[in-house]
């Protein structure tokens, strides 16, 4: 959209929706159709229009390095600016409900990882070389973790 006008932006969403896919179209996604994705919100849409600026602006950095100073500019933006996006976040919501009727946000619990054990190389760098040992460093525990007692125990048993 050339025209950036609150009008015009709002024309646009009401053409949107009585498309079958106003989500879709609004958002320019490509829709896995294994998995509905969730809906943008406004930090999300902002930093969509503003990444390929950042991007040019630093052509040597990462897409880490690139979402930190996303991030810090989004903070230091002034929230009258903020809440065009958020508006824009609101009405994108709405469209999302109307073409994915069953979609409910169900987050899901991360299963822990199990440490890897840094005493040994699956295999050598060298083929020619014998597998090297490197010191063993206990796993980081967080008060919460409810394995991090079963870690520690089985790390004290290999060494």
């Amino acid at each position: 959209m050339s025209d950036k006008s609150p009008t015009a932006h709002g024309t646009q969403l009401r053409r949107l929706a009585f498309s079958s896919t106003p989500y879709t179209d609004a958002t320019k996604l490509q829709v896995n159709t294994e998995r509905i994705p969730r809906p943008m919100n406004s930090f999300m849409l902002w930093a969509k229009e503003e990444r390929p600026r950042v991007r040019t602006q630093y052509p040597e950095y990462n897409n880490a390095q690139i979402s930190q100073i996303l991030g810090m500019e989004w903070k230091a933006m002034p929230t009258e600016r903020k809440m065009v996006y958020q508006k824009r976040a609101t009405e994108l919501r709405k469209f999302h409900s109307l073409e994915f009727p069953s979609y409910k946000y169900r987050p899901r619990k991360r299963m822990p990882k199990a440490p890897k054990l840094e005493g040994f190389r699956s295999f050598p760098a060298d083929p020619n070389r014998r597998l090297e040992t490197t010191a063993v460093r206990p796993p980081v525990c967080h008060p919460s973790s409810a394995t991090c007692g079963i870690l520690l125990e089985r790390q004290q048993r290999l060494v």
